[in-house]
């Protein structure tokens, strides 16, 4: 009995020390990603009057007189993307960063022709989100450190159903808070029940964000690539050159869009411009519900229009298709409406969690100390444990780093404590 409750207070210690060091940047990247998740709605009400036109055009749509007022009126230096009329309530959109070194996206009306506005990528609400989400705006440092937040939220989740499993049979303060407790029993009630239910759900979300972390997904698309599993490389890192007579002058917005819509590409798209002198357009679907499996991307030749590369789902290994599967989960769109719905209550139970552990501490420490949970120096960690310990750390190699310091840290404290007794 005694070494169970060792076990416990264990578990009960790393989970402390896991929640307390990475609450502040959790809270961000819970924030941030809810802002993420929730794009449609937010976009669609910040931006509802530039994204849809007042009256829908069932006409025929000039792509290129279109792009060529965008291009003259905002003066551009350089053209990123064009993103064609989903529907005839929609309005065309042109990506472009202007002489002044301003990227903006600006939004036509393609009935009249004319600019409906422009946003500001560098200041979009979904821009500062992505980039704080995905690295907190710091670099290669916030690159790791979201890397790691993320590998301790899987550790908390962990240690946290653990320290939740009921010893007793009892519904009340195990599947349901108490009702009538007061003090640390009620944070306690309502910071375990809540990330009981929401436990798998939260890893869930984490492990499918992991494809496009530095260290981890550095090595899953290693792996793919050396496989032949992953992503083909031309979608996001090695686009392929056009093969026409360097001569020819480009094709025209309105014959590559034409090209396109023969190739039945089943969902709305946007074309990225080449990447350099000798490269291709590329049509890369829009962030949407939809089906993984009607995705498309093509690559054309600037000069000939000729599609040179058409990856299709079929054409997408078994790791990519995974990703692919996952980022939909991860962002909400894997299953319609339920998916978002139940992904942000997920956040939302993340960043309760986030502060109703703090109280809890602040709750039963004594006052000016830090007061992690006790352990006996002679407990030992039980095989389950031990194995559950071994298997996070292979697979997050990252965390495993992590571990290895705060435990040379724990070693340096207690022998300096022992010194000075």
């Amino acid at each position: 009995m005694a070494e169970a409750g060792n076990q416990y207070a264990r578990l009960w210690r790393w989970h402390f020390y896991a929640g307390l060091i990475i609450a502040p940047v959790l809270i961000i990247m819970s924030v941030t990603g809810g802002m993420y998740l929730l794009q449609p709605q937010i976009e669609d009400a910040l931006y509802g009057e530039l994204l849809y036109l007042p009256d829908p055009h069932a006409g025929p749509v000039d792509h290129d007189a279109l792009i060529t007022t965008a291009t003259t009126r905002l003066e551009a230096a350089r053209l990123h993307a064009y993103t064609p009329p989903q529907g005839p309530e929609h309005s065309a959109a042109v990506d472009l960063t202007t002489q002044t070194g301003d990227r903006l996206t600006a939004y036509l009306s393609p009935a009249t022709g004319d600019i409906l506005g422009t946003v500001a990528e560098d200041w979009r609400p979904m821009t500062l989100a992505r980039k704080i989400h995905g690295g907190l705006m710091l670099g290669k440092p916030g690159d790791v450190i979201v890397e790691l937040v993320a590998c301790w939220t899987l550790v908390m989740v962990a240690t946290g159903l653990f320290l939740w499993w009921p010893r007793k049979s009892r519904a009340v303060g195990t599947a349901l808070p108490r009702a009538k407790v007061r003090g640390r029993a009620f944070w306690r009630d309502w910071h375990a029940v809540p990330g009981a239910w929401a436990g798998l759900w939260i890893a869930a979300i984490i492990v499918t964000g992991l494809p496009w972390s530095i260290l981890w997904g550095g090595a899953y698309a290693a792996i793919g690539k050396a496989t032949g599993e992953g992503l083909p490389a031309a979608i996001f890192t090695e686009r392929p050159h056009s093969v026409s007579e360097a001569a020819m002058p480009d094709v025209t917005m309105n014959e590559l869009i034409a090209r396109i819509t023969a190739q039945d590409v089943p969902l709305a798209y946007k074309i990225d411009y080449p990447w350099f002198a000798n490269g291709v357009y590329a049509v890369m679907p829009l962030r949407q519900i939809g089906q993984a499996e009607d995705m498309a991307y093509l690559f054309l030749d600037r000069r000939s229009g000729a599609v040179l590369t058409d990856l299709r789902w079929d054409d997408l290994g078994a790791l990519g298709r995974a990703s692919t599967i996952g980022v939909q989960f991860h962002e909400g769109r894997l299953f319609g409406p339920a998916n978002q719905i139940i992904n942000l209550a997920a956040i939302l139970i993340l960043i309760a969690l986030a502060l109703t552990g703090p109280v809890m501490w602040w709750k039963r420490r004594p006052k000016g100390k830090l007061a992690p949970p006790v352990v006996p120096r002679d407990t030992r960690l039980s095989i389950g444990v031990l194995t559950i310990a071994t298997a996070l750390a292979l697979i997050l190699p990252l965390f495993a780093l992590s571990v290895l310091l705060i435990l040379a840290g724990e070693w340096v404290w207690a022998r300096r404590t022992a010194a000075n007794a």
